[in-house]
């Protein structure tokens, strides 16, 4: 998996269903959280999951071990974004370095989850959940559910509690 194109099917009824009765919420303020995550797309024009590579997570997983050789991609504070397929660029110089990292450092999709939070989602690796999320949105949405469950934030979306 180094160019990450998949079908990029979009999220079906069935998915956003599932999502909502999962959630206990409705679908206007699950879809208020994808647009704040992602601007309601999963995916780039290109087919490729929307993707944040962040850092400071890169930093962490591997210990700050290539901050002196890659400060832009490698580094204990946040930033350097480049945004869209730029994001790609590195996420690509990560993965040279470090692939396991480099995957967990980026957030994917329509609900932008850290490769390293796939452990709480039904993919259980980071590797998995981008292979299901190259496919399409209805997966995107299962791993965003997923998440909001296993931190305890369904109630508060419920409630549609914003803070």
């Amino acid at each position: 998996m180094t160019d990450f194109l998949g079908s990029a099917l979009p999220l079906s009824q069935d998915g956003l269903d599932e999502a909502t009765d999962a959630l206990g919420t409705t679908t206007p303020t699950l879809w208020a959280v994808v647009s704040v995550e992602t601007h309601g797309c999963g995916f780039l024009a290109d087919r490729r999951p929307a993707i944040l590579f962040e850092r400071h997570i890169f930093h962490r997983r591997t210990h700050g071990a290539f901050d002196n050789a890659a400060p832009d991609i490698s580094s204990s504070s946040a930033g350097g974004y480049l945004g869209g397929a730029a994001e790609y660029t590195r996420l690509e110089r990560a993965i040279a370095l470090d692939r396991e990292a480099a995957v967990e450092s980026a957030s994917w999709g329509l609900g932008q989850i850290m490769g390293f939070n796939a452990s709480v989602t039904r993919f259980k690796t980071a590797e998995s959940m981008i292979d299901a999320m190259m496919r399409g949105e209805d997966a995107h949405l299962q791993a965003m559910t997923d998440f909001l469950v296993a931190r305890r934030l369904d109630k508060p979306l419920a409630k549609r509690d914003w803070a």
